[in-house]
């Protein structure tokens, strides 16, 4: 038996973004010193504890913030966009996140996808041409984005072949000027040591100095060509720390190495969680922002934060 043409239709058109309900909590930098709003190079302007009843958030790895600060992107290891907007308090610290939609990733073929095995989503960007690129682990791949609802295109990836299949993948931005793409990976492993640039239509591999045991695991870049990276390590033994690190424009070249500058360290007891998502901003007055989201991993002892800091 036929369906018929108009059910057809139907069934491939992309779905529709979804209003969820969302809590936004301000919380402290440290809550064991209330005074402090400084860490290394950087001075703290909110943070807030998103959490929803919606069993589809959360999990979020890749982040984008409009260039007025107000509107938020992110996408999830689960294979969803979340939008909402951010308001902030007459100091410009952040204060809310409101209007929060969900929406399904697409695959090339325009369906959505499903679960970590094609969904698990680590960063976000927007190209020179204002698509929306996404990186992903575990089936390592690259898709682009007219917009939110619109079927992946896929693009050429680094040649990376992690032996773990959740090391792959974890950082992706695009460098101003016509400086390419930057791809870092959550593992050294990976052939070329780990970080790769996209120019002049292939991929180069690039060194990568790796600082305690630290792994890059997200990067935004600024105008000027600048790049903000957070890194990530954790044990038993150490717990958690990460990172907040910074390249300079001219060392990113084809076979050259890494060498990112040390800007501030986050361990508890500062409000911090596995921190992934990262963007960046220059305001009207010249400072830079960045905003740095985390990965709860649909764990239900973590936390999905938003932390905003004005770099020195």
């Amino acid at each position: 038996m036929r369906l018929p043409i108009l059910l057809l239709c139907l069934l491939a058109l992309p779905a529709a973004a979804e209003p969820i309900p969302l809590t936004a909590v301000g919380k402290q930098l440290n809550a064991e010193d209330l005074q402090q709003t400084r860490i290394g190079k950087l001075d703290w302007r909110g943070t807030l504890e998103l959490g929803s009843a919606d069993s589809r958030f959360g999990g979020y790895s890749g982040l984008l913030i409009g260039a007025d600060g107000l509107d938020l992107t992110a996408v999830s290891d689960l294979g969803h966009w979340l939008s909402g907007r951010l308001t902030y308090d007459g100091a410009g610290r952040l204060t809310s996140f409101t209007g929060a939609e969900i929406r399904p990733l697409l695959g090339e073929d325009g369906q959505p996808l499903h679960g970590k095995a094609e969904g698990d989503a680590e960063a976000l960007t927007r190209d020179e041409q204002g698509r929306l690129l996404v990186s992903f682990e575990r089936d390592h791949r690259i898709l682009a984005y007219d917009d939110l609802g619109s079927a992946g295109v896929l693009l050429p990836a680094p040649p990376i072949h992690p032996k773990d299949g959740n090391a792959g993948l974890e950082a992706l931005e695009t460098l101003p000027s016509g400086g390419g793409l930057l791809a870092l990976t959550e593992s050294g492993e990976a052939e070329g040591g780990g970080a790769f640039l996209w120019r002049d239509g292939s991929w180069h591999p690039l060194g990568y100095r790796r600082t305690r045991n630290l792994s890059a695991v997200g990067a935004t870049a600024t105008p000027d060509g600048t790049v903000y990276l957070v890194e990530r390590s954790w044990s038993l033994v150490g717990g958690l720390e990460l990172r907040i690190a910074r390249l300079r424009a001219a060392e990113i070249q084809p076979g050259a190495e890494l060498r990112p500058e040390e800007l501030a360290v986050l361990r508890p007891p500062l409000m911090v969680d596995n921190f992934e998502g990262i963007a960046a901003r220059r305001t009207p007055q010249g400072e830079t922002l960045l905003y740095l989201l985390s990965d709860d991993n649909l764990n239900p002892v973590q936390r999905s934060l938003l932390s905003v800091f004005a770099v020195e």
